[in-house]
């Protein structure tokens, strides 16, 4: 027993997956290698993709069952960071490294028009809706392009139009050609 808690054991347990620029939370988990709880002192470090650049860093404790919850920011959480966590309970010492999976930023957009058929003539008003799927947020303009097809599935010539969302909303019309 006094070889093992001499070895400190670090266990990092995440989600599959973080969603760029969503807070996520993780757990870090300090044992001897016969996997006995451990507290320690531990400091963990989120570096961009490439090089050093810090994103976040701060430092924390296990409790007696050896476990703490980490919360990495947003702003940390870009494809590719690395995340490095160090552990130390009084002498013995461990370092651990891993790639982070993130996610890139996705939208969904929702359309809905002010009808639901319409005749040759006729305008289409329209609004949109685009948000990040996960968090839901609209933090910048987002470029939507838009485009009417006819009933064989082909463009209808004219209509193809590319704004940009206001908040995460696009309002517009549309004149369908007689």
């Amino acid at each position: 027993q006094e070889v093992a808690d001499r070895h400190l054991r670090i266990v990092i347990t995440a989600p599959a997956q973080f969603n760029e620029g969503t807070p996520g939370l993780l757990s870090v988990a300090t044992t001897s290698v016969d996997r006995r709880p451990l507290a320690a002192n531990i400091r963990y470090t989120v570096f961009a993709a490439e090089g050093d650049e810090v994103l976040q860093s701060d430092e924390a404790r296990t409790d007696e069952d050896g476990r703490a919850i980490i919360e990495l920011s947003g702003d940390a959480l870009k494809p590719g960071a690395r995340l490095e966590v160090a552990a130390d309970n009084g002498g013995n010492a461990a370092l651990m490294t891993t790639r982070l999976q993130v996610e890139k930023t996705r939208f969904a957009t929702q359309l809905t028009t002010d009808k639901p058929l319409y005749r040759p003539g006729e305008t289409v008003r329209y609004r949109s809706l685009t948000l990040t799927r996960f968090g839901l947020k609209s933090d910048r303009e987002i470029p939507v392009r838009m485009r009417i097809l006819d009933p064989a599935g082909g463009i209808v010539p004219g209509s193809e139009q590319t704004a940009y969302t206001n908040q995460g909303v696009l309002s517009g019309e549309f004149a369908i050609p007689p």
